[in-house]
């Protein structure tokens, strides 16, 4: 038995070795500018969290909220576990996972594996736990709480790892199969309007009577929070740890099956069958731009439309958005400005979803295929050029289906609105196109887009694209201030319509200078592209 646990040990040592010195040999060259960056976006994003987690400890401390603490406990760990299983649905990442593919041929235990996918499910939830690191040492201050009390916080982290790794592995089969994805998550869009209907609906007395008279101390965060509170109950540690157990089973089973998966190679890509019942969707643009520019759109259309990663994040835009903002946008006492510019945000929304799979690494798709653009006469700049085309049309099909989605569902949203809304989208797609033209050829990498919850770009790609982001969004800012100082709607329109002039100018600029840099770079742009992933992603 010690000699299988220790060989077990041993394997695991080996994979996250192996991680470990794969991450290292990617990381870009150090220099002042780079930790410059990540630690000024690391301030910006954890120090949120950091002051969360002072006041959590300010109020576990706290000797006279005692009484109080299961029900503020309650309350923050139902919303720390909202933000750990659903957040990174939201955004369509869940963070570090195992590449199951590379890892099968070893002779590795079924169960070492899982224990690496459950402590890689940590990734999703670090602000969390920075949360409860305040609120653990603020129990710990506390002379009234017992010396235990921080042992519920460490059971909800046990049991949040291991449901979200069961989660991830579900969802990943769902996603790689036709017809069940697009049900999954017209499932995730019901799901997501709950705590908004429940808010709505707590305004009604009766309701919130029956609510209130419901039994929550079978609930894991509730049961949590007692603990954590101090309370002397039997009954809260048999709740989680059933609710443990519960999650540990449900995560081996889902693990297993993704395990029996991979070693059948089942394949994650569809067929081209449903293209062919689409043919007039992917065959307009031979009809549109002469080739090899159309059959080159065209390829990238139909490549797209069968990858999981880009339809996930193609519907979460037009679905989420709206699901999300709808019911603030209907509330009386919303904000003027989220009602008055409520497609906005929506359109936002669904163009900042497609950003990672379509505008900050268009070359990654490619990988190993990227050769061909230097072997064959294809001019470099029709590949950018069909890419950016590619991008626009999705985009725009997007925007579009938010668009009939808000008249289905009869929003109060004028023609002027529409324009306004229409304007923004286009003048925040040129940027984020020029700004994704030079990203992708100053830091190509190799995407799979088989996993339908996996980043397209590693961390850095992440935190630039937010910055570019937030770049593109400074037109759109001077547009409604010239609004706002002109009291007038040509103001609006004169700023977009003028910003639309020089993004096209700073595009035209952005697709020279991308193919200046790839061709100058072209070695280094092809191993970037043809390095396969490491164990762990």
């Amino acid at each position: 038995m010690n000699g299988g646990a220790a060989t077990t040990w041993n394997q695991t040592a080996a994979i996250l070795q192996a991680y470990w010195r794969g991450s290292w040999n990617r990381l870009p060259r150090i220099t002042k500018g780079n930790i410059a960056m990540a630690v000024l976006l690391g301030v910006l994003w954890y120090g949120m969290f950091v002051a969360l987690a002072f006041g959590a400890y300010a109020v576990a401390a706290d000797r006279t909220s005692v009484q109080i603490l299961p029900f503020i406990f309650s309350g923050g760990l139902f919303m720390a576990m909202a933000f750990w299983q659903i957040a990174p649905l939201i955004s369509a990442s869940t963070g570090s996972s195992l590449q199951l593919r590379q890892l099968v041929v070893y002779p590795v235990p079924t169960n070492a594996l899982f224990t690496i996918e459950a402590m890689l499910r940590v990734s999703t939830g670090v602000e969390i736990l920075i949360v409860l690191a305040g609120a653990s040492a603020g129990c710990l201050r506390n002379p009234l709480l017992p010396i235990w009390s921080p042992l519920g916080f460490l059971l909800f982290i046990v049991f949040n790892v291991l449901l979200a790794a069961g989660i991830r592995e579900a969802l990943n089969r769902l996603f790689a199969r036709k017809y069940v994805r697009e049900a999954v998550v017209l499932l995730f869009v019901l799901a997501a309007i709950l705590p908004q209907s429940m808010v709505l609906l707590s305004r009604n007395a009766h309701l919130r009577h029956i609510a209130n008279s419901v039994p929550l101390w079978y609930l894991p965060w509730t049961a949590c929070a007692r603990i954590a509170a101090g309370a002397h109950e039997p009954r809260a540690w048999m709740v989680i740890a059933l609710w443990t157990a519960a999650a540990w089973t449900f995560g081996r089973w889902q693990f297993s099956k993704s395990v029996r998966e991979v070693e059948l190679e089942r394949p994650q890509l569809e067929s081209a069958g449903a293209g062919r019942r689409l043919a007039w969707l992917f065959q307009w643009p031979s009809a549109v731009f002469r080739d090899p520019l159309g059959g080159l759109v065209e390829k990238e259309i139909r490549m797209l439309a069968r990858a999981p990663r880009f339809r996930l994040a193609f519907i979460m835009g037009f679905s989420f958005g709206i699901i999300i903002w709808v019911p603030l946008s209907m509330q009386r006492d919303a904000g003027s400005w989220i009602r008055a510019n409520f497609l906005t945000v929506v359109m936002a929304y669904a163009v900042l979803l497609l950003a990672d799979v379509l505008y900050w690494n268009i070359f990654g798709i490619d990988r190993t295929a990227a050769q061909s653009y230097f072997i064959y006469p294809i001019p470099l700049r029709s590949v950018i050029l069909a890419k950016n085309v590619a991008t626009v049309f999705y985009t725009v099909l997007d925007v579009a289906i938010v668009m009939v989605v808000c008249l289905l569902v009869r929003l109060k949203l004028t023609p002027l609105q529409f324009s306004e809304s229409l304007g923004a989208c286009a003048l925040i797609c040129v940027f984020l196109v020029a700004l994704g033209n030079l990203v992708s050829a100053y830091n190509p990498r190799a995407a799979d887009l088989n996993q339908a919850f996996r980043r397209v770009g590693g961390v850095k790609m992440q935190w630039i694209g937010m910055a570019a982001f937030m770049c593109a969004g400074i037109p759109i800012s001077m547009a409604y201030l010239a609004r706002y100082a002109f009291d007038t709607e040509w103001a609006f329109f004169g700023v977009i319509v003028f910003m639309l002039g020089v993004g096209g100018y700073l595009y035209t600029l952005s697709v020279d200078t991308a193919q200046r840099v790839v061709s100058e770079r072209k070695e280094q742009a092809l191993e970037a592209l043809s390095r396969g992933s490491s164990p762990i992603a």
